[in-house]
């Protein structure tokens, strides 16, 4: 993960913290489940030994790798699949991932767990798959990594969902921990909970909805498509903060983003491009350093910052300019 550090200092009017509504991710009971055989299925069993099999994995694999390595696993697990003709069917997949829970024996299986679903559906021969993930010790990551199809995943998602999405759609019951829809091509992202910081990163396409509250940093580096949060969301709206001493920014340049709810300070920092709609109230600093695109506020302004170019257009009251 990149080294994005940023305190967490909101107003008490602005409490937007996605992550601190999670509430840990409380699992559903193991007993609801049904358990596949996985000796009565050749399939499951073919799955289950390239998943085990460590050779697969790479050099340097463990619990520190990086997005390129696992990238890498990602890629030779679908040219495993794809050399041994291995098209896993919608029926396949879900009940994969209700065996993968007892599989745990490797360094970071959060991450390898999720490529490894993730390419068993984009090397697969339906375009709809659903993922029962409730039974994991810990949400997955990279489900959904360069997605093509339809997925729908039932319980909570972890970090980088939809990294890289190509097309098609994603849809997660739960919340979803941070860096969703980072560097999304296209297709449509949908999260019925709340979502973790630095969602929508780098967004060039598509459509990202986000039914619950959005953590900090949301749309920051975003170029196009559309993000849409249905309740509040936290600091520096459409602005991403690497280090929180040089203070390096990186803002929205085009694309559109709507809050439904209230947004908390240094919204549209440095803001470049693009379309930003706020039905609810904004806290501090909103604006500051703007250099062009629009925003548009209908709630309140606690205060606008330094504006150097575009368009800030308000329904509300300005506490102080």
């Amino acid at each position: 993960m990149d080294s994005m550090r940023s305190g967490r200092q909101e107003s008490s009017v602005f409490k937007t913290n996605a992550r601190s509504r999670f509430g840990g991710y409380h699992k559903e009971k193991r007993t609801d489940a049904r358990k596949a055989d996985v000796r009565e299925d050749n399939m499951l069993r073919e799955l289950v030994r390239i998943f085990l099999d460590r050779s697969n994995l790479g050099v340097g694999f463990g619990t520190y790798a990086s997005i390129s390595e696992f990238a890498n696993y990602y890629a030779r697990v679908c040219r495993i699949l794809e050399e041994r003709e291995i098209g896993c069917s919608a029926n396949d997949v879900r009940k994969f991932s209700i065996v993968m829970p007892g599989l745990h024996q490797t360094d970071s299986f959060s991450s390898k767990a999720g490529m490894f679903l993730s390419a068993l559906v984009n090397t697969g021969n339906d375009e709809d798959y659903e993922m029962d993930v409730n039974l994991f010790d810990k949400p997955l990551n990279y489900l959904g990594f360069q997605n093509t199809k339809s997925i729908k995943i039932n319980g909570n998602a972890g970090e980088y969902l939809g990294y890289n999405m190509k097309s098609g759609n994603i849809e997660v019951t739960g919340n979803v921990e941070t860096c969703a829809g980072t560097n999304m091509i296209n297709g449509t992202i949908i999260i019925h909970g709340n979502v973790g910081c630095w969602a929508g990163h780098g967004l060039k396409c598509g459509l990202l909805i986000i039914k619950g509250d959005a953590d900090a940093y949301l749309g920051g580096s975003m170029k196009g498509g559309k993000i849409i949060v249905e309740k509040n969301a936290g600091m520096y709206l459409g602005c991403r903060v690497i280090d929180a001493v040089e203070m390096e920014y990186y803002p929205i340049e085009g694309g559109e983003i709507e809050i439904r709810g209230n947004v908390g300070w240094g919204a549209c920092t440095r803001m470049k491009g693009g379309k930003v709609t706020i039905l609810g109230d904004v806290s501090y600093s909103l604006a500051n350093g703007m250099e062009g695109g629009e925003i548009i506020v209908y709630g309140n302004v606690k205060s606008l910052g330094k504006i150097l170019g575009g368009n800030v257009s308000m329904g509300g009251d300005i506490e102080k300019i």
